[in-house]
């Protein structure tokens, strides 16, 4: 079975740098935590790309600019990927006011 292509991004980060931070995002409205990982911090002010898999048990979500830093996000689905894929949008959110980005 092969990678998603946000899970391999994902993976291909986590092979290439030692800097991470994590942490756990709670969105609210009885949804359950969503873990963030920062594996190089992005600049202000640039572009990235967002890439989602959305599975039934879970949903994983990767930022990336052209250089693959990046920044991954997982939460559970639950049954319910629209409720998930904006659970996850909400770090994101979070993130980019946090840092002026």
């Amino acid at each position: 079975m092969g990678l998603s292509a946000a899970a391999a991004v994902a993976f291909d980060c986590t092979q290439n740098f030692s800097y991470r931070r994590s942490y756990l995002y709670k969105p609210g409205n009885n949804h359950a935590a969503i873990e963030v990982d920062i594996y190089k911090p992005l600049q202000k002010k640039q572009e990235v790309y967002l890439g989602m898999d959305i599975g039934s048990t879970s949903t994983k979500a990767v930022l990336i600019n052209n250089a693959t830093k990046c920044i991954g996000l997982y939460t559970q689905t639950a049954g319910q990927p629209v409720t998930a894929v904006q659970a996850l949008l909400r770090p994101i959110d979070n993130i980019s006011q946090k840092h002026s980005l």
